[in-house]
């Protein structure tokens, strides 16, 4: 390589080097407890045989485990939780890490929510709702289902419809929180009632939204004594 090779600049990349050795190192004595951890819960959660987790395919990319987690958590849990729109193997492992794996600690799926500082809070005088609490909590499961309502802005689906629509109209701070608490509702079902994600019960909500925006758009028409007609080819 050409270069200046003098020597303080040696010096300079030789401790970067060093440096990044040793938080290598690091990281790997931390995936290498998560994974005893993980083997424990693989064999308490085990019915039958105790499965065997394959090594990762693919080399680990930036921000991800070694490992295979992902395996580990659908044997863990039950079901794939990392197909839900916005969560990877790092945010459920983050989530389940706090709330645990037993869900039945919250009778519905609002308490769930209002555990997690998701729901709204109204504040009502004379028996009228006259605005909502502001609360804030430092409860890492609600972090990482907000972050991953945050992703939702350029999603193509339901939730990122969702999404868009309520930053347009409300900001996209109550935006994060409705989606959040959205992603929360799909999250707790999944593991309570050990069912696998569908796309197409949020995709019958997007088509309910567009019948109700046209029986909208038809009503204000016939206020100015005009009818709406579908387009013909």
């Amino acid at each position: 390589m050409d270069g200046i090779y003098k020597r303080q600049f040696i010096v300079i990349l030789q401790n970067y080097l060093k440096a990044y050795d040793f938080f290598k190192n690091q990281m790997q004595s931390y995936e290498l407890l998560i994974e005893e951890v993980l083997k424990k819960l693989l064999v308490e959660s085990a019915s039958a045989n105790v499965p065997v987790i394959k090594p990762k395919r693919t080399a680990a990319r930036k921000n991800q485990y070694g490992i295979n987690i992902q395996e580990y958590l659908k044997h863990i849990i039950g079901v794939d939780v990392t197909k839900m729109d916005g969560l990877d193997e790092i945010s459920v492992l983050e989530i389940i890490s706090v709330t645990g794996l037993d869900m039945h600690k919250w009778p519905t799926a609002e308490h769930f929510t209002s555990w997690l500082n998701l729901s709204p809070r109204p504040k009502k005088s004379g028996g009228k709702t006259i605005g909502y609490e502001k609360r804030f909590t430092h409860n890492k499961a609600t972090q990482s289902f907000r972050v991953a309502a945050q992703t939702m802005w350029q999603n193509r689906g339901a939730l990122g419809h969702l999404y868009r629509r309520l930053s347009a109209r409300k900001g996209a701070k109550k935006a994060t929180k409705a989606v959040a608490r959205k992603l929360a509702i799909i999250f707790y079902n999944m593991i309570k009632n050990q069912t696998e994600y569908d796309k197409d019960r949020l995709r019958v909500n997007t088509e309910r939204l567009q019948a109700r925006k046209l029986a909208y758009l038809k009503k204000e028409a016939r206020k100015y004594g005009y009818v709406l007609q579908n387009e013909t080819t």
